[in-house]
């Protein structure tokens, strides 16, 4: 569903839109879409609206528009895996300057589709929160997303869980030098546990970033709040990093135990 001027717009004109765009109908498209007048928040929403190589190209078309009034776009589960109807819709984000967030989730990016992507996200000046969760991004697609980030000085949340393990110590090495970002959701990434102090590291690192992590693959875990961030990890490894020589301890010496009966395990040194 989407809205216009704060109102929820017809069933009807919704489906003409998603036809349209099936279609590959752009000129069509891009009146429809850009139809919102000057200042309105306008909010588009194609979920689940399966995308072929000209409804990509109506798409990325209308929101290069000079006319586009789109602040919010949602794709999920459009089928964007291929690369050609990603470089559609990215020609389309870079060319726009209105849209401030993006759902691309459980779209099946992987590496190849993502460099496309990387580019569009590297050169907006408007895109301020980007949801590329249950995808299929790995070693290249992060290289590619945190020099896109670096780049960028506009996003300010970045939703990427439930995507590959590969590639994951570079990336989050590189965020720590986005300033930009504010919220980093890796809610069902696959982080192994050998990355754990570089996870801690980085909330250390940046305590205005907030990180919300989740490992719940042993019976033990602990709910753990650092600076911003929110973690949940096993008990053996948390109480790993508190006894590390090296100063990962400093992270949990000083969190907080959130709703947990083993607060005492991680009590912070007198």
């Amino acid at each position: 569903m989407w809205t216009r001027g704060g109102r929820e717009v017809s069933r009807l004109e919704e489906g003409k839109l998603k036809a349209l765009v099936r279609k590959g109908s752009v000129a069509a498209a891009t009146r429809l879409v850009a139809e919102g007048t000057a200042g309105v928040r306008t909010r588009l929403d194609l979920s689940g609206c399966e995308l072929g190589d000209r409804g990509s190209k109506a798409l990325g078309a209308a929101l290069a528009s000079p006319g586009c009034q789109v602040e919010e776009v949602c794709l999920r589960g459009c089928r964007l895996s291929m690369r050609e109807k990603l470089r559609s819709l990215s020609a389309g984000l870079e060319a726009n300057v209105t849209v401030t967030r993006l759902d691309l989730s459980g779209n099946a990016i992987d590496d190849r589709s993502c460099a496309n992507l990387a580019r569009a996200v590297a050169s907006t000046t408007t895109l301020q929160v980007i949801d590329l969760s249950i995808n299929a991004i790995g070693d290249d697609g992060y290289r590619e997303l945190a020099e896109a980030l670096a780049a960028n000085g506009s996003i300010r949340q970045l939703h990427i869980g439930h995507n590959r393990r590969c590639g994951l110590q570079a990336f989050l090495l590189a965020v720590a030098s986005c300033r930009s970002l504010k919220i980093l959701d890796l809610l069902g990434l696959p982080i192994p546990h050998s990355l754990f102090p570089t996870l801690f590291d980085l909330a250390r690192r940046r305590p205005d970033l907030a990180i919300c992590f989740a490992d719940c693959r042993a019976e033990r875990c602990l709910n753990i709040r650092f600076a911003n961030s929110y973690f949940v990890v096993p008990v053996r490894h948390a109480l790993r990093a508190q006894h590390r020589d090296d100063d990962q301890d400093v992270v949990l010496a000083h969190a907080t135990l959130l709703d947990d009966p083993l607060t005492a395990c991680l009590r912070a040194p007198a």
